[in-house]
């Protein structure tokens, strides 16, 4: 039986880190797991919110699980390094220089 691929998942060391991605998109697999194992998100939900295909988010699915502690490792450590920076950094990021920074406008 001949293995057919889809060619919905890339990896390319300059575009997230060399997180496997959706083709054509800055959405890694990590963000397609998060959305629907993690907060119960449909994939039709996610197609239609992201213009994704559902054929896309399934193929994200698929290697997710395919992968999953791998991934499920990559989705523990950066949110560990999000509760750092948020711990390091209480009041948010704002420019050394003391120039307010863009969000601050107003």
């Amino acid at each position: 039986m001949p293995v057919v691929e889809s060619h919905h998942i890339v990896a390319d060391p300059a575009i997230l880190g060399g997180e496997p991605r959706i083709d054509g998109h800055r959405i890694g697999v990590s963000d397609v797991a998060i959305w629907i194992a993690y907060q119960g998100r449909t994939p039709a939900e996610v197609a239609e919110c992201y213009q994704l295909t559902l054929g896309q988010v399934y193929a994200a699915l698929s290697y997710y699980y395919d992968h999953k502690e791998q991934v499920d490792t990559a989705i523990a450590e950066a949110e560990g390094r999000h509760h750092e920076m948020a711990a390091r950094y209480p009041q948010g990021w704002r420019p050394a220089d003391g120039t307010p920074a863009p969000w601050d406008a107003g």
